[in-house]
């Protein structure tokens, strides 16, 4: 409950209230956490571990760019990654959307044959 855009909760005679509002900040954010769950999922669907390094594209227009910018170390961080610039020769690939973003994501283990990116 609350007033927009706080909600609010109350217990034991104690109440807090918190601002809800989505800045571009915090949005760019959800985006990483959503592109790191992606690309953890088709690590997962490719048959790749967890803990296999991989080389990663990321793309999708310039709103893509700007989440990169900002959150790209924490995704190839979460995601053992290391970015590169094409996609060509990357085995894996999925293509998706985040609220109004169209995102691609290709990966190849590192070390595979992944058209001269390793």
């Amino acid at each position: 409950t609350g007033v927009a855009p706080y909600g609010a909760a109350s217990e034991n005679g104690i109440t807090l209230a918190i601002d809800t509002t989505l800045t571009p900040e915090l949005i760019d954010e959800g985006a990483a956490r959503e592109i790191v769950n992606r690309v953890q999922g088709l690590r997962k669907k490719s048959g790749l571990d967890v803990s296999d390094r991989i080389l990663l594209n990321v793309s999708g227009g310039e709103d893509v760019a700007r989440v990169m910018a900002g959150h790209g170390d924490r995704v190839t961080a979460e995601t053992l990654a290391t970015l590169v610039a094409e996609s060509a020769g990357l085995p894996y690939a999925e293509n998706f959307r985040i609220d109004d973003l169209d995102v691609s994501v290709a990966l190849a283990r590192q070390g595979e044959d992944s058209g001269g990116n390793a």
